[in-house]
C-alpha cells in the first residue's frame, strides 16, 4: 500500500459561484457544483505570490447547502466592445472631427438583467501536491500563514477555514487498489461530492456516466505567457460530478485520506488518457 504525505485545505464559503469557463455574460449564468482545478489552482498562486513552475495534483471533494438565485443590472456584451472601439477611433460607423462629442451612453445604451446561480453554505476539501519539494513548502507555508485575502471563484467569495478546523493540514493518504464494486463496498471506497475525469468513448464508463452529470471543465493552462496572459490556451477534460449519493466503483487506483472522523476515497483531477 503506497502512502504519501499531501496538503489538505479545509474550506468554508457562505456564498460561492464557480463559473463554466465555456459560458460567457449571458441573461443566465449557472454555476458549477465545484470549483475546477484551475480555480483552485488560480487561488493557490495567488496565495503563495508567484505562479507554481512544477508539475502539481489538485483534487476538490465538497458539499452545499442550498442554491439560490440572483440577479445583477448589466449591459449587453458588446456594449464595452463597442465603447472601446469608439474611444480608439476603430468605431467604422462613428467617425468625430476634433472637438466633437459623443454620447456613447445615451444613444447606445440598453440595460439588461442577468440572473445567477449562487451556492450557499459551501464545504470544501482540497488536496493537493506537487513533484517539488520546495514548492510544496511554499504552499504550505504561505496557508500556514496567509498574507493575502483569499477567494475561491468571483471577487467576492471569500474563503475562511471550516468550524473547528484548520484551514491547512498536512495528512497522510493511501493508494489503494479496486478489482470488483464487491471489493469497494467492503472496503467503503464510495465516491461522493467530487469530480471523476472520464473517457466518454470507454465503455467501461457507462455505468459512471449514468451516476452522474458531465462536465467538460478545465484542468490546466497550455503555454502559458506569465506576461502575456490572453496567450494562455486552456485545456479540457470530460469529468463526472458524483453527489452525496455516490458511486461505488467497479475497478481502478484511489486515494483514500481516513482522519478521525472521516474517510474521504478522491481520485487526482486529470485528462483523458493521463
Amino acid at each position: 500500500m503506497k502512502t504519501e504525505k499531501v496538503l489538505k485545505i479545509n474550506i468554508y464559503q457562505p456564498i460561492a459561484h464557480y463559473r463554466e469557463a465555456k459560458i460567457m455574460q449571458d441573461d443566465y449564468i449557472p454555476t458549477l457544483p465545484l470549483p475546477t482545478a484551475t480555480t483552485i489552482a488560480g487561488m493557490i498562486t495567488y496565495v503563495v505570490g508567484e505562479r507554481l513552475e512544477s508539475e502539481f495534483k489538485i483534487a476538490v471533494v465538497g458539499d452545499y447547502e442550498r442554491k439560490d438565485m440572483s440577479f445583477t443590472r448589466g449591459e449587453w456584451g458588446e456594449f464595452w466592445k463597442g465603447y472601446n472601439n469608439l474611444v480608439k477611433g476603430k468605431d467604422k460607423y462613428i467617425k468625430l472631427k476634433k472637438g466633437e462629442f459623443f454620447d456613447y451612453y445615451k444613444n447606445i445604451y440598453s440595460n439588461r438583467i442577468m440572473y445567477f446561480e449562487e451556492l450557499c453554505d459551501v464545504y470544501l476539501t482540497v488536496f493537493f501536491t506537487t513533484e517539488s519539494k520546495a514548492e510544496y513548502e511554499k504552499v504550505k507555508k504561505s496557508f500556514l500563514n496567509p498574507k493575502r485575502y483569499m477567494v475561491l471563484g468571483r471577487s467576492e467569495d471569500f474563503v475562511v477555514p471550516r468550524r473547528a478546523s484548520k484551514l491547512l493540514e498536512e495528512v497522510e493518504i493511501y493508494t489503494t487498489c479496486i478489482e470488483n464494486k464487491r471489493e469497494a463496498i467492503k472496503d467503503d471506497i464510495i465516491l461522493k461530492n467530487t469530480y471523476v475525469g472520464v473517457d466518454i468513448r470507454d465503455d467501461r464508463y457507462e455505468e459512471l456516466l449514468n451516476s452522474g452529470v458531465l462536465y467538460n471543465i478545465p484542468t490546466t493552462y497550455k503555454e502559458y505567457s506569465r506576461r502575456q496572459k490572453v496567450d494562455r490556451v486552456m485545456e479540457y477534460g470530460h469529468f463526472i460530478y458524483l453527489d452525496s449519493e455516490g458511486y461505488y466503483p467497479r475497478s481502478g487506483m484511489f486515494n483514500v485520506y481516513e482522519g478521525e472522523n472521516e474517510k474521504i476515497p478522491f481520485v487526482w483531477m486529470k485528462r483523458e488518457g493521463e
